[in-house]
């Protein structure tokens, strides 16, 4: 069904309900484990739709999903990055602040504990690339409160 979302988000490249289908398109790509082509349909909404909340849930989602594959320190990093585009998306878009607070406080759950943050050398604040699930961004170490 993701070729066919695909077709509809090309077919739609003028009409009006193009973000509806990038957003469809994107939950099929995240379903099939395309994360990779997940955040890309998000992020044509949010080029369009710059506030567009459930396109940064999406890219969180995407990111949050790509931590399995990851040891440790680097399994962090992936649950960090999602918390910011959960945080953001509340921040921008209140339609989805509830279901971003849910995403949110699941990442939170997954933070490490300050010792076991303190063994690789990882203080809260500090900043953290985040290579594995080849997201390649940076965002900031979080401990569990």
């Amino acid at each position: 069904s993701l070729k066919y979302m695909k077709e509809a988000v090309d077919l739609c490249s003028d009409c009006t309900d193009r973000v509806k289908y990038l957003l469809k398109a994107g939950q099929v790509a995240s379903a099939a484990g395309a994360h990779g082509q997940s955040r890309s349909f998000a992020n044509q909404v949010l080029q369009v739709e710059p506030s567009n909340g459930e396109a940064l849930i999406l890219i969180g989602n995407a990111i949050a999903a790509s931590a399995s594959g990851c040891a440790e320190p680097e399994v962090w990093g992936p649950n960090w990055l999602a918390y910011d585009y959960y945080q953001r998306a509340k921040s921008l878009d209140p339609g989805v602040a509830d279901k971003a607070s849910e995403r949110m406080a699941a990442c939170a759950a997954r933070f490490p504990e300050q010792a076991k943050a303190f063994f690789h050398q990882l203080s809260e604040g500090q900043s953290f690339q985040v290579t594995c699930g080849g997201w390649n961004e940076s965002t900031t170490v979080r401990v569990r409160k």
